[in-house]
């Protein structure tokens, strides 16, 4: 419990009877952070602070670990731990943060709106720069520009520039220089 009293962790069974960690506020009821990656889970402190969640995590193979985390940037109820220990793919750049949190901190940008952070767009590559922001067009649809590969002279892979939710049958331009 934390010292003041509004933050509580600790362990829970689940329907199957697996232990389970959790965190508790009056504000967000009881948060289940799961088995952190293993068969079971407990939360067993919190920092001065009550920011960083420490604790233990059983293997398959029956050995506990210790894990100390407590972020939840995306505030999807899985400690952000977790979740790059699950999927490599939510931190493409690989600095130990996931990239929905990178944009929300403002530390990385998607400026073509396609989901992936600009550095992971372009390998080796220049990061696209935005000269002007797009507008609604007349059927609500935010246009967008997209690239496949770090553009190069001597890159082998094709380099794909995409215009998408423009009007259709209408002439426009798209200028790649």
């Amino acid at each position: 419990m934390s010292a003041d009293g509004p933050i509580v962790v600790g362990e829970s069974l689940d329907a199957a009877g697996r232990e389970r960690a959790f965190r508790w506020t009056a504000a967000s009821g009881m948060q289940d952070w799961g088995t952190l990656g293993g068969a079971r889970a407990r939360a067993l402190g919190l920092s001065p602070d009550t920011s960083p969640i420490v604790g233990s995590s059983q293997n398959a193979s029956a050995a506990w670990r210790a894990f100390v985390d407590g972020t939840d940037c995306d505030a999807d109820a899985v400690l952000d731990l977790c979740e790059l220990r699950a999927s490599q793919g939510l931190d493409c750049n690989a600095n130990g943060v996931l990239d929905t949190c990178d944009l929300a901190a403002g530390t990385s940008f998607d400026v073509n709106q396609n989901g992936r952070l600009d550095e992971c767009d372009c390998p080796g590559g220049a990061i696209p720069t935005v000269y002007c922001s797009a507008k609604l067009n007349s059927q609500l649809c935010l246009p967008a520009i997209d690239i496949s590969a770090a553009p190069s002279a001597s890159n082998t892979d094709h380099c794909t520039v995409n215009a998408t939710n423009v009007l259709a049958a209408r002439t426009g331009a798209l200028v790649y220089g």
